[in-house]
């Protein structure tokens, strides 16, 4: 648990650096689709923790192990990283903000339906 609480800590103090830094004008990041880079940045953290409360909500309410999604938190640090390293940070900003926020609808819809199911005799929901 200390491990995921670490985790969201981290997520969050690097999206809100990306957002102060754009904010301050330390760090320029262009518009893309007419949105400052600095909301993609809150954009992205939203979604980031999107991801990971779906999860747990969906397997405290009885799901087994949800991993499902195309942006888990390996992947969205990967994309930070390469847009960071490659000069791309708002592109990369709008990909984490995209996926992570699909990851989240996948997620639902997979404990919609793993929770929808009619259970087997002598199986209790918690």
């Amino acid at each position: 648990m200390l491990d995921s609480v670490c985790d969201r800590y981290s997520d969050g103090l690097m999206f809100l650096g990306i957002m102060a830094g754009a904010i301050n004008g330390r760090l320029i990041l262009p518009q893309i689709m007419g949105i400052d880079g600095w909301l993609w940045s809150g954009y992205a953290l939203i979604g980031s923790f999107l991801v990971s409360y779906t999860r747990a909500r969906a397997e405290s309410a009885g799901c087994r192990k949800l991993s499902v999604g195309i942006a888990e938190r390996t992947e969205r640090m990967l994309i930070l990283a390469f847009g960071a390293l490659s000069g791309f940070l708002g592109w990369a900003l709008l990909l984490i903000a995209i996926f992570s926020h699909i990851t989240m609808i996948q997620r639902v819809l997979r404990a919609k339906s793993i929770l929808s199911k009619p259970l087997e005799p002598g199986i209790q929901k918690p």
